[in-house]
């Protein structure tokens, strides 16, 4: 009858719709704008070429993929930031903390993940991280 050929077009429709916002969606998913998930993106300036283009003093202009442009991003108020245990404070790179992986076997001699006079030190916080991620973030050697 001409009432299941419309529900059959209808549904063909609505999978149609449904496949194609899937895909749509998937590259924003896979790839935070700021790359950590404990920063999030502002939405003003839209663009940026340095930090001092950002209008919140710890936002950090980042190189996003999905955009392909630099944006502003800044820690996010719901996430936990990584921290240095004390005394030590964080290498900062581009305004951001510096995370490393203690062991990362892509190192030609020795720890070459963070600069020099810095270590890769576990954070003293469990900061929001992407699960299995470790927790560890360049610190000042003491």
């Amino acid at each position: 009858s001409s009432q299941s050929i419309m529900h059959v077009h209808l549904f063909a429709l609505a999978t149609s719709l449904l496949l194609a916002s899937t895909v749509l969606a998937a590259p924003s998913s896979a790839v935070s704008h700021c790359y950590h998930p404990f920063l999030a993106r502002l939405d003003t300036p839209t663009t940026c070429s340095s930090a001092k283009d950002c209008i919140v003093s710890n936002a950090a202009c980042v190189y996003s993929l999905q955009a392909s442009a630099h944006v502003c991003c800044a820690p996010r108020r719901d996430a936990i930031q990584p921290r240095c245990p004390p005394p030590s404070s964080p290498s900062i790179s581009d305004g951001l903390p510096l995370l490393c992986d203690p062991t990362s076997t892509n190192t030609i001699e020795g720890d070459d993940s963070c600069p020099d006079g810095f270590a890769c030190t576990e954070s003293a916080t469990d900061f929001t991280r992407v699960p299995g991620a470790p927790a560890f973030l360049c610190c000042a050697a003491l």
